[in-house]
């Protein structure tokens, strides 16, 4: 698919067995799918002269069963604004025991404009630990995707995000039309990975209460149900009412009920 790469499939016989097996696995699948950074306040109409604003935003990430997980990662995103413009940066290194087995990093980085339709990114690029950065290029007028070998393009359909820009769409719809983000409804969104897009679809589960160490918060529950005939997990995400329809968790659960859970540690 093209929102993640892979599954979290567990690659050890009879289920992982320690912490560091699990903590392992979690950021070798971090930093080889990406994990997706969350969306902030944008403003539904950008202003012509507005001033540059900048904010920045750390996650904790955990991995294990669906009863148990155990902190592997911390996710570290920042976002600037200025006018119609903007540019996402995100940095995933492992935290703890996990950092003195694997030291690599995962870095994206999104820009674009902010039209009164949400984000239009420009470029998106990834790199993976030592590995080449990866380039993919949106063509809006054209209607045509530079893949990531730049030797081809696909075609492009209207509203299409990258890995990182997603999820900030989301949040930013959300917030602009809340009358369609009624339970049971469904948002399809075209997703560009490195070498195409597809359409994911997320429906609205309904409104929550998602605890927090300064007490429940309001959220909207939106799932990405895992497509049939498929490895692909299941996705989570809960827009925060009362950040700006912020994703204040994230959270994937393979067919073998592994789970990798992103969940917001501080924001600035």
């Amino acid at each position: 698919m093209a929102l993640f790469a892979s599954s979290t499939s567990d690659p050890h016989p009879g289920g992982v067995r320690t912490a560091s097996r699990r903590g392992l696995h979690a950021v070798a699948l971090m930093l080889a799918v990406g994990l997706h950074p969350v969306a902030l306040a944008w403003p539904i109409a950008p202003a012509s002269g507005q001033a540059a604003t900048y904010q920045s935003h750390v996650f904790n990430v955990f991995y294990g069963t669906s009863s148990r997980t155990v902190p592997v990662a911390k996710l570290e995103y920042s976002v600037r604004q200025a006018g119609d413009r903007y540019e996402i940066r995100t940095r995933a290194r492992a935290d703890g025991l996990i950092a003195l087995i694997y030291s690599g990093v995962l870095t994206q980085v999104s820009e674009g404009r902010i039209g009164l339709r949400g984000l239009e990114p420009d470029e998106y690029a990834e790199q993976r630990g030592n590995r080449p950065q990866q380039v993919i290029r949106f063509d809006h007028i054209k209607g045509r995707l530079t893949t990531a070998d730049h030797h081809s393009t696909v075609r492009l359909p209207p509203g299409t995000q990258d890995r990182l820009s997603v999820l900030y769409q989301l949040g930013f719809l959300a917030r602009a039309t809340p009358e369609r983000f009624l339970p049971g409804s469904q948002h399809e969104v075209p997703v560009a990975s490195m070498n195409r897009v597809i359409a994911e679809t997320f429906v609205v589960v309904g409104e929550a209460m998602l605890p927090s160490a300064e007490g429940p918060l309001r959220v909207l529950h939106l799932v990405r149900p895992a497509p049939r005939d498929t490895k692909e997990p299941r996705i989570d995400v809960w827009l925060g009412y009362d950040m700006g329809m912020l994703p204040l968790r994230l959270r994937f659960e393979d067919a073998g009920g592994m789970v990798l859970d992103q969940v917001i540690h501080r924001a600035g």
